[in-house]
């Protein structure tokens, strides 16, 4: 069965062809990879196309106008001619067993979805750590999904997922620019099938640092908003699965924590142009 990995970048031209070439060093190749870059304003195209042109696996996807990640991604979904579909962030790199391990999981069992543990980084590399993982495949569609709504951890990037179980959930929604890929796990982890742990590393995380356009550098107030909008558009589905009192008891902990953390930044803001005025030690 054909396993087609999907590249999303836009304005990444510093690292996508890392990004492109940890693919093409895996243990398992894929069978083809599309790039598809959403509009981009630096010099990403240049790299794309010349990647292109020397791997016959890579198809380029040059978007003329900006879609946003979650339709950029999504469109380049739905052009994959294979069977299982994996995706990775321009910015991201793929470890050399993620997609042999990932389809061994899985190759028997077309329902099933496969993931792999995932390592942080910083931009520069010197320091990574793993992430800590809900054990996605002790779970059950209820249990699943409950583990996502409460937000105890990480949950897996990159997963290796049925084209068509990714169509018959209806894909990403492409009206989100944020929090895309948490609403994406939500519909995903409520669907009959089962989740495989692949044993393996997976995908390195470059963590953004202080001046990016990550969810990281993202006021609190918007973080609430994006998860609320994602909260409203699966009400139904949880209310079904987990129960109305459940719904809004992951509101109400959302708006709490999004309490505390705005009443942080406010602090911190304040403070700092003391400290900018007249100096930290006065």
């Amino acid at each position: 069965m054909r396993v087609s990995c999907i590249v999303v970048c836009y304005n990444q031209e510093q690292t996508i062809a890392d990004a492109v070439l940890s693919l093409l060093q895996q243990t398992r190749l894929p069978d083809e990879i599309l790039v598809a870059d959403d509009a981009s304003t630096d010099g990403s195209r240049d790299v794309i196309r010349t990647l292109a042109n020397s791997h016959q696996l890579i198809r380029p996807i040059l978007r003329e106008t900006n879609l946003g990640v979650s339709a950029n991604r999504d469109l380049a979904v739905r052009e994959a001619t294979g069977h299982f579909v994996t995706a990775l962030d321009g910015d991201d790199y793929a470890l050399p067993a993620k997609i042999q391990r990932e389809y061994e999981a899985i190759r028997t069992s077309p329902r099933a979805i496969a993931y792999s543990v995932q390592r942080f980084s910083g931009q520069t590399g010197a320091a990574s750590w793993l992430a800590k993982l809900p054990p996605m495949y002790q779970l059950d569609a209820r249990e699943r999904l409950r583990w996502l709504l409460w937000g105890q951890t990480h949950t897996p990037l990159g997963m290796l997922v049925p084209k068509d179980l990714h169509l018959a959930i209806g894909g990403y929604r492409h009206e989100l620019r944020v929090y895309e890929d948490w609403d994406y796990k939500i519909r995903l982890a409520s669907s009959p099938c089962i989740w495989v742990d692949s044993g393996v590393e997976g995908v390195v995380v470059r963590v953004r640092g202080p001046h990016g356009t990550g969810l990281s550098n993202m006021p609190q107030y918007r973080h609430a908003l994006a998860r609320l909008t994602v909260l409203k558009a699966n009400k139904a589905l949880i209310y079904d699965q987990l129960g109305m009192a459940f719904y809004y008891a992951v509101v109400a902990r959302l708006l709490a924590k999004s309490t505390k953390w705005q009443t942080l930044e406010s602090y911190w803001r304040v403070r700092d142009k003391i400290n900018d005025r007249f100096g930290p030690n006065r």
